[in-house]
This record gives structure tokens, sequence and C-alpha cells, in this order.
């Protein structure tokens, strides 16, 4: 009897330990606030219905300092609902991926766009490497220019 109570008492605290050593940190105990700006240049090519953007810029941001940035995006010129990708270098090399939904709206009687562009964080390398999270990008978008700048606010967890 004495030995069925050892071998259960062994076997639950093997669990227990199992248990923990998978469980580790959760990602929202590590979760930081995310926020910076952007300057960027975009080109932009019409394929009815939709427009391309690649876009290049640089900015400064919480957690990864200052970085340059690449992204690809469709926009339904029906709806101006968009989508596509980003991808974010820190100066040390370590990346930050993101998928992005947005809406842009031109400004009555201007040469600008109103562009609003949630960021949502699909991997990474180095320290970001199993990074998750979102961001809210804003920005104004020069339509002849091609210049944007703005500003982002989020969180990471990393």
């Amino acid at each position: 009897m004495k030995t069925i109570s050892n071998t259960v008492l062994y076997l639950q605290m093997t669990a227990l330990l199992v248990a923990t050593a998978l469980a580790g940190p959760s990602a929202a105990e590590n979760s930081v606030p995310f926020r910076g700006s952007i300057h960027a240049i975009e080109a932009s090519v019409v394929h009815p219905p939709t427009l391309g953007v690649d876009g290049s810029g640089s900015g400064n941001a919480s957690h990864i300092g200052r970085f340059t940035v690449t992204y690809e995006v469709e926009v339904n010129l029906v709806t101006r609902a968009s989508t596509g990708t980003a991808h974010f270098t820190a100066a040390n090399g370590d990346t930050i991926d993101t998928d992005i939904s947005g809406q842009g709206n031109p400004i009555p009687g201007s040469d600008y766009s109103y562009i609003v562009e949630t960021n949502t964080i699909s991997g990474g390398t180095g320290r970001f490497a199993d990074a998750t999270g979102t961001f809210v990008v804003e920005r104004l978008l020069n339509r002849v220019t091609g210049i944007t700048t703005g500003s982002f606010s989020g969180s990471v967890s990393y």
C-alpha cells in the first residue's frame, strides 16, 4: 500500500513539474506599449478595381529604436479598404513582420488622404522571433508626392 501511495505522489509531483515547465510565462505578462513615428514614400500602380502600393521609409519606436520599414498594400478603389504586409527592421537587424488591414479617405479639397491601419504582428526575428501584438498606424498621405507621415500606438509581446 505504501508503494502505491508513493507512486501516486511521485506521479502527481511529476505532472505538476511538467505542467509548470510547459506553461512558461504567458505572452500577456510580457506585453508592453509599442509607440512610434513613421515617415515614408509610396509608389502606386492602378489595376482597376485595385491600387497596388509599395512603400519604404524609416522611423523611431519604443522597444525597437530607429527602424526602416517596407510595406506592400492593395487598396480596393471602391471601398478604400486595404490589406497587405509590412516588414520593420531595427538598427541591430531584429525584425517585426505585420499583416495590415486599413482604410483610407481623401480629405476634401486637398491632395491628402487620411489613412488608419491596424497592424497585427505575425512574426519576426531576434528578440521579436515569437512576438505578438497589434498597433494602429494613423498617417497622412500626400497623393501627389507619395510622401506619408504619421504615428502608431499599440502593444507588443516578446
